[in-house]
């Protein structure tokens, strides 16, 4: 004890309680010793005097793991690193040097795992993860800092690989150590060889032989492998690799992204929906969900796109260039955690509160598994994807076969994208759909409960709802789960988790990957004629009670949802992408309705009305750009699904003339073009826009009254697709409404449903041929990776691995942190997607705040006794009158379509008006 290292400090240059606590510390082994030291080595590395017996010290060290947390928070870290960044650069390579030693040393048959080995790889990784998440944090949207460290990482060597490379490397090897993390495996002489083991398979991108006793967990992946013995220690060592790997993907994103400060502010607006100040929420919400978190993608590039060399291996370490070298035990680490996120059980044996006596270990291991795999399906060249060309067309009838994944999801070759996509085991298949729908349905579960709060809902939601985006890509998932009848229950779980809160996530990327989710889904033949079975399971808590299939649910959720969206769509990107593919939600599944319920035509009727008011009253063009596609879902319905839409066919005919009058508009001529407008108007001092008798003409009465007049050829465009769509549906009722009338007056009917009896079983004749419809889906783009990007790095930073990024707040040093950004055009050397490379595209504003205010929209008419004509307007009876609205007042973007296609034309984007608060009321649908 008098030889100890504790002791041989002066004792008498010491307060007495902390000599006593130091010779009581070396007595019964405390970790004030591993906090001396640890804190001794930030002031090292600081200095710049990071000495070998220093870290001798740290690498014997126990506790570090424990103790790194406390004594290493990220200022402290970020302070050391901007004072001497040449002693961390030093520090960070000569941990990988340690770490490679280690592991090409335990790849010889005769040597084992010792005490010693395992100690360094824990502490080495421990103090990566510090050091490269302690990166600098950019205070101006979009600009990278300066970071010395991740010019040191991937600058190019000339004979040997860039210290970035080799970090991913010895990570991915560290992952699948005998011994360390994954069990003994007596049998195998060598791994990684390319000749195949037994179980193997060849993954995509023709990466080497795949070893099955490599794999974490059984599920995906190849077969007669899996580690079943997985102590604690194991799974400890799992989690200091995923950290390592995690840090070095996002460096300081967690810390770019302030999604609790920014959600707290939301949540202390009161603001009234279309209101203004709720607009301008809306926008800066929309700004924020944009930003860029990962300014330095080029980890993340050398993972998913790195090809391997005709000789390399994948536990070789070759002094080739990183480009040219693929990372090692890649397969094995996609199917490891997929099959160890999918395998988790939430219901802790499936007993009553079970999920609570399972502890929260095996839950923050699976949500690390589902944050790294998030990560490496992420792709940054989706930045360059513009969201207005991201909506795929398909017509179905005339393009036979199925969907071509890699034409759409991924524009270029990407490793993990294509393990996901080549999985085609029906086991493997079988096991995915299961494990989705279970965690999934884990909400549902705990609403249907008797016993209260016996089911335990995971954090991990929002890191779910990304592997289901990409995993709902996949035509043979899809095909599985409808035929296990399982993509009912799917698509119920993701509608659910809109309705649950998420702490540190934005309310509007979730929002944006559940119908993005939901849309795809939508783009499958198949999974739209599962929607149309009866369905009688749970329904969120926002949706009414309906009775009828669940493509009821689904189409009052996305009007619910459009409605509240509706006003924000012009300044928020997010929400102008969910009001589209709520919109072609309905549009993919209108071939395949069947039956639809009446509160589901209250609402669908009630939006139809507000948007052909809205062109009617030539008040303005909010809702006159959803008028074609909705005109479309009418006009489909009616052609494919007559026969068993009694309920719609009878709402089209009690709003006979609100459609003559909206077909007799859009047939009317143009009038001369818009500098003729402008000039008489200016001659004759009228407002521009106007025509001679100060009424607004034909091609700005759809746009703000304050905007530019529309272009002759984008008015058209829009008049064709409306009496496109309109002409079939005025010839059926001028065919069907007169008999009906008759019969109507003749047998005194002032009951809708009896009225509806009378309606012709069959309209075959009446219609033209019915046109080729077309389903849509959404492929990547930049608002796909953005939306996954932010749900990502916002849980990370509030998850298990919050303290890498804990910048504590409440520390002096913490505030008015000053980093010095990257000047235009300063760009490191050897860079592979860096930030500054790839700057993201947005969308360009269309227009400016206008100065006028909004015209005044009518509301709906209330159920009841409804005339569809003047003259018989006490005999028919509204059946489906507008019980339910959307805020009018307000109107989208437009939407993003194929300017080849005649009935995807869209309405040129125009200048935003102020919204009226009046007018926003009917934002919330309800059932009159």
């Amino acid at each position: 004890l008098l030889h100890s290292e504790i002791v041989e400090c002066h004792l008498s240059d010491l307060p007495l309680s902390t000599a006593m606590r130091a010779l009581f510390g070396a007595l019964v082994g405390s970790n004030d010793d591993t906090e001396h030291v640890l804190k001794d080595l930030l002031a090292a590395i600081e200095a710049g005097k990071v000495d070998d017996e220093l870290w001798s010290k740290c690498l014997a060290l126990k506790d570090v793991e424990e103790a790194i947390d406390k004594e290493w928070p990220r200022h402290a870290v970020r302070k050391a690193s901007r004072k001497n960044i040449a002693s961390v650069v030093g520090l960070v390579s000569r941990c990988c040097g340690i770490l490679e030693d280690i592991c090409t040393k335990l790849e010889i048959p005769s040597q084992e795992m010792s005490d010693d080995d395992e100690l360094k790889l824990i502490n080495c990784g421990a103090v990566l993860s510090h050091l490269l998440s302690s990166g600098p944090v950019s205070k101006v949207p979009d600009k990278r800092p300066k970071d010395p460290l991740a010019k040191a990482l991937w600058k190019e060597q000339e004979h040997s690989r860039t210290l970035g490379a080799r970090l991913i490397d010895i990570t991915l090897r560290m992952l699948f150590i005998e011994g360390f993390t994954i069990e003994e495996l007596d049998h195998l002489e060598e791994l990684g060889s390319d000749t195949p083991e037994p179980g193997g398979v060849t993954p995509a991108m023709g990466a080497t032989t795949v070893t099955a006793e490599l794999i974490w967990c059984d599920g995906v992946g190849p077969t007669g492998g899996g580690n079943l013995k997985v102590t604690d220690d194991m799974r400890s060592n799992r989690i200091v690799g995923l950290k390592l790997l995690i840090s070095i993907l996002l460096r300081a994103a967690p810390s770019e992204a302030l999604v609790p400060k920014e959600k707290e502010r939301r949540e202390g607006e009161d603001h009234k929906p279309g209101s203004a100040a709720a607009v301008a929420a809306a926008a800066a919400a929309g700004a924020t969900a944009r930003r860029p978190l990962m300014l330095d993608t080029r980890a993340l590039e050398y993972l998913t796109h790195a090809t391997p060399s005709s000789s390399s291996s994948s536990t070789t370490t070759t002094t080739t260039s990183s480009s040219c070298v693929a990372p090692p035990f890649r397969a094995e680490l996609f199917y490891s955690l997929l099959s160890c996120a999918l395998s988790y059980d939430p219901h802790g044996f499936s007993v009553p509160y079970g999920g609570y006596f399972s502890g929260s270990k095996e839950e923050e291991f699976t949500q690390l598994c589902l944050q790294a795999l998030g990560l490496l399906l992420l792709d940054p060249a989706d930045v360059h994807a513009v969201p207005e060309e991201a909506t795929v067309t398909r017509r179905p009838q005339e393009q036979h076969g199925s969907w071509s994944y890699f034409k759409w999801v991924s524009p270029r070759p990407h490793y993990f994208r294509q393990m996901l996509n080549s999985v085609s085991g029906h086991d493997e298949i079988n096991f995915m759909v299961g494990g989705v729908v279970t965690l999934l349905g884990t909400v549902t579960d705990e609403r249907g409960t008797y016993l209260p709060k016996s089911v335990r809902i995971p954090e991990f939601l929002p890191e779910l709802l990304v592997l289901v985006f990409h995993i709902v890509s996949c035509e043979k998932f899809i095909a599985t789960a409808c035929k296990e009848e399982d993509i009912v229950d799917l698509a119920l779980g993701t509608l659910h988790v809109a309705a649950e809160a998420h702490e540190h996530v934005p309310d509007d990327n979730v929002t944006f990957l559940i119908w993005c989710i939901l849309l795809r889904l939508s783009a499958y033949r198949e999974v739209s004629m599962a929607f149309c079975d009866p369905f009688d399971g749970d329904i969120p808590d926002d949706l009414p009670e309906v009775k009828g299939s669940f493509l009821d649910i689904l189409w009052i959720a996305a009007i619910k949802q459009l409605g509240e969206y509706f006003a924000s769509a012009k300044c928020n990107p997010f929400h102008k992408s969910v009001v589209e593919s709520c919109l072609y939600l309905m549009v993919n599944s209108a071939p395949f309705v069947e039956s639809l319920a009446p509160e589901t035509c209250h609402r669908f009727f009630s939006l139809v009305e507000r948007c052909g008011k809205c062109v009617q009253k030539r008040s303005n063009h909010r809702g006159a750009q959803l008028l074609p596609d909705l005109l479309n879902i009418l006009e489909t319905v009616l052609q494919y699904q007559y026969g068993s839409n009694g309920t719609l066919a009878y709402g089209v005919m009690a709003r006979a003339k609100t459609l003559q009058e909206l077909h007799k508009f859009v047939a009317r001529p143009l009038t001369q073009g818009a500098a003729g407008e402008e000039q008489t108007s200016s001659v004759q001092g009228k407002a521009p826009g106007t025509s001679g008798d100060g009424s607004l003409s034909p091609r700005t009465e759809i746009s703000d009254v304050s905007a530019t007049p529309m272009s002759e050829e984008t008015m058209a465009v829009w008049r064709m697709n409306v009496k496109l769509h309109l002409d079939p549906i005025v010839r059926l009722v001028e065919a069907v409404l007169p008999d009906l009338e008759a019969k109507v007056e003749k047998q005194d009917i002032a009951n809708p449903e009896e009225a509806k009896e009378l309606l012709p079983h069959c309209v075959v004749g009446l219609l033209p041929p019915p046109p080729v419809f077309t389903t849509r889906t959404l492929a990547s783009s930049e608002l796909t990776h953005r939306a996954c990007e932010h749900c990502l790095v916002a849980c990370v930073g509030s998850g298990p691995l919050d303290p890498l990024w804990d910048n504590g707040d409440d520390h002096p040093a913490s505030q008015g942190e000053e980093e010095d950004e990257t000047e235009d055009g300063d760009d490191d050397d050897g860079k592979v997607g860096s930030a500054s490379s790839s700057k993201p595209q947005h969308l360009s504003k269309k227009g400016e705040e206008g100065a006028g205010g909004s015209a005044t929209t009518t509301a709906a008419t209330a159920a009841g006794v409804v005339s569809p004509d003047a003259g018989a307007s006490k005999q028919m009876v509204n059946g489906a009158g507008a019980g339910a609205g959307v805020a009018a007042s307000e109107d989208p973007q437009p939407n993003g379509r194929d300017p080849g296609h005649p009935t995807e034309g869209a309405v040129a984007g125009s200048a935003a008006q102020t919204p009226n608060p009046q007018q926003a009321a009917g934002a919330h649908p309800n059932v009159t």
